[in-house]
């Protein structure tokens, strides 16, 4: 059996997959715009799976040593994970500039 911790990162990491080499090269590009609100969907498309999943269970999801709930767990390790694959589409897209 899967671990509650490991269902939500492997959901997360899924959901990245998808966005960045599927979604966002398809619909956004190198529109900083659409991406930063394709981006909050995506981001709660997978906070809302993890709600569903584990809204209703009493589970203590351990990060960096502190307890936390499911929501926080979900949205702190889709940050962390989403980061290097943000930083690559935005170098592959050249969109610094457009800050």
């Amino acid at each position: 059996m899967i671990s509650p911790s490991f269902s939500i990162i492997l959901i997360n990491i899924l959901i990245i997959l998808f966005a960045y080499f599927w979604l966002y090269p398809k619909s956004v590009q190198d529109d900083l715009n659409r991406l930063m609100k394709y981006d909050l969907l995506v981001s709660v498309m997978a906070i809302l799976i993890a709600g569903v999943l584990f809204e209703d269970k009493d589970i203590a999801f351990s990060l960096i040593g502190t307890n936390t709930n499911w929501f926080w767990f979900s949205l702190l390790t889709y940050f962390i994970l989403e980061t290097p694959f943000m930083l690559w589409y935005l170098n592959r897209y050249d969109m610094w500039k457009k800050f």
